[in-house]
């Protein structure tokens, strides 16, 4: 991959959203970031409201409005299409007969998917007097064809359709489903809908808008779009609502090509994953094809914007969200970047809040940057290949180099972090557990070549997780950990980005770390505290805390362990200042 170029100096995170939110783009946001393998950050940004003292943070539960499509509607659809229980080039009144109605027998779950049904955007359904599920329901199924069959028109009635769809083939409600099917077996446990009337006042949840139509109040607890809200909460478009910590769990999993790196269990095939998030070819009604549900970089480019930013390659999908979030999804760079926003607060029509559209490229710029100044190699995904076989094609050992679904391969020796693919024992899907896995500092130095065993601290939890060489969870295999002798150190930068790097960070001059060599623990901590100070940030002071806690705890065991030699290179790196909060 080419080294990245950015054109001046490279603001931070934090000083994007912080910038965001003294300009009144939203009062409050969260950010999530990292790869398929170790590295994963989250953080909470500004307050619930302008005038509120409650603080956003990486737990807060928000409404992610459209990205309730790719988080529910078509992870259901996969999962229903990998089960033979539906097929993609068959018409939608096969599954949902009432949907055939004025000539729409000859629509495809496939046009569905990709927006190119022909349905109408969406309906101001309480304008129209229709105020109920019953009502809304049976005039969208009765409703025609509104553009020519093929025509990209993006629509919220085309993933309402598609959840009735799931509903219809697997008998359950489409909560229930994905949430017994997806969301809790991953771990994703704060991830809900929160059904009208239904559902109980959750501290946690962020406010929206102050709704000037037919509610008239804040939007607090309850789905923010009207539709969604009239049929009860829950809808295939929108109404879901989640955390940058169960959203990363999600994102890792697509980039890891559909296994869960926590648990090794798996719960897409590649093929499935490239099928339905590979752009569609472009027709002449279409120039601008949607993937199969998700969206992409290379559709967006072609307006010359793409909230992805600068740097996502054209294997990138996503979507975004009305309420101003956004999911991005990159494998060829091993990226995912996730922006929670509150951006129609107080009103979805101020001008401040449009420029949400500024602030979702700046900070995956700002992501992708500080991903790829860590001074160590990250994996290397190839599920993503469009020239790999798809479903049901027989896959050799040599066009499939990647056993069980997923082997992270270093570019530079043969270090390599394998999360195999396993059942869980009993039956029962374990929990994902939160650790630093060895795996991220294989490539630190030659300190780390007998590091087999060694407990890891877990860090912003209360308790520790053990990564050993085969722990029955992940498997961790360390082979030759030379550093290479043209290695690389970029300048400190901190607060979770590349604030300091330059046009071009593969040039960056080279700096020398402390040796380790002959120290006792207590000068490891001393040194790692001293080096810090220097470049971590005011606001992140609660995170140099945790971390030092976490060397302080594994050099009263063993000296200088694993965390003292973590904690040296991260220190010389000068990324401590960065939020780190591992999600495996």
């Amino acid at each position: 991959m080419a080294a990245l170029e950015y054109g001046g100096p490279v603001p931070s995170i934090s000083e994007i959203l912080h910038k965001a939110i003294n300009e009144r783009v939203f009062p409050g946001a969260a950010v999530a970031y990292g790869d398929c393998g170790e590295m994963c950050f989250s953080h909470g940004y500004g307050t619930y409201t302008f005038e509120s003292n409650l603080k956003a943070s990486e737990q807060s539960l928000w409404d992610v409005a459209s990205l309730t499509k790719i988080m529910v509607t078509v992870p259901a659809i996969m999962i229903l299409y990998e089960r033979d229980l539906i097929e993609l080039d068959a018409p939608a009144a096969r599954y949902l007969p009432a949907f055939g109605q004025h000539k729409k027998g000859h629509v495809t779950v496939r046009q569905l998917l990709t927006h190119t049904a022909g349905l109408r955007e969406f309906y101001p359904f309480y304008d129209m007097g229709l105020t109920t599920r019953e009502q809304i329901r049976k005039f969208i199924l009765a409703d025609k064809c509104w553009y020519p069959p093929g025509t990209t028109k993006y629509s919220d009635l085309s993933m309402i359709v598609l959840g009735w769809i799931v509903e219809e083939i697997t008998g359950q409600p489409l909560e229930a489903f994905v949430k017994k099917e997806l969301h809790q077996p991953l771990g994703m446990h704060d991830t809900h809908f929160r059904p009208v009337g239904e559902t109980d006042f959750d501290i946690r949840v962020i406010p929206t808008e102050v709704d000037q139509g037919f509610r008239k109040r804040l939007l607090w607890g309850e789905v923010h779009d009207p539709t969604a809200y009239l049929l009860g909460g829950v809808a295939g478009h929108a109404g879901l609502f989640s955390t940058a910590k169960d959203i990363a769990r999600y994102a890792r999993m697509l980039l890891a090509g559909g296994v869960d790196p926590a648990s090794g269990r798996r719960f897409f095939e590649e093929s499935t994953l490239r099928l339905f998030t590979r752009q569609q070819p472009p027709t002449e009604l279409s120039p601008r094809p949607f993937a199969l549900g998700f969206d992409t970089t290379t559709r967006r480019a072609l307006d010359n914007y793409t909230s992805g930013g600068s740097f996502l390659g054209r294997r990138a999908f996503g979507h975004t969200g009305f309420t101003g979030t956004s999911l991005w999804i990159d494998p060829e760079r091993n990226v995912f970047v996730a922006l929670l926003t509150n951006a129609v607060h107080p009103s979805a029509g101020s001008l401040s809040g449009a420029k949400i559209r500024e602030v979702r490229p700046a900070v995956a710029d700002a992501a992708v940057l500080t991903l790829e100044a860590l001074p160590f190699q990250r994996a290397r995904l190839m599920w993503y290949d469009l020239a790999l076989p798809e479903r049901g094609a027989e896959m050799g050992a040599e066009s499939d180099p990647q056993p069980a679904g997923l082997m992270a391969s270093f570019a530079a020796g043969p270090s390599v972090v394998e999360l195999p693919e396993s059942s869980p024992r009993g039956g029962e899907t374990p929990a994902p557990v939160d650790f630093l896995s060895v795996g991220a500092f294989a490539r630190v130095g030659s300190a780390m070549q007998n590091v087999r065993g060694v407990p890891v601290t877990r860090l912003g939890e209360r308790t520790e997780a053990h990564c050993s060489v085969n722990d029955g969870l992940n498997a961790v295999s360390i082979g030759s950990s030379r550093e290479p002798a043209d290695q690389e150190v970029l300048p400190s930068h901190s607060d979770l980005d590349s604030s300091l790097l330059s046009r071009n960070h593969s040039s960056a001059a080279s700096r020398d770390s402390p040796s380790v060599a002959g120290q006792s623990g207590a000068d490891v901590i001393q040194s790692f505290t001293v080096e810090t100070s220097r470049t971590i940030s005011q606001s992140d002071a609660a995170i140099h805390s945790r971390l030092r806690k976490g060397v302080e705890k594994k050099v009263s065991r063993s000296g200088v362990s694993l965390m003292g030699v973590m904690a040296r290179h991260v220190a010389s790196a000068a990324v401590v200042g960065m939020a780190i909060k591992i999600i495996c």
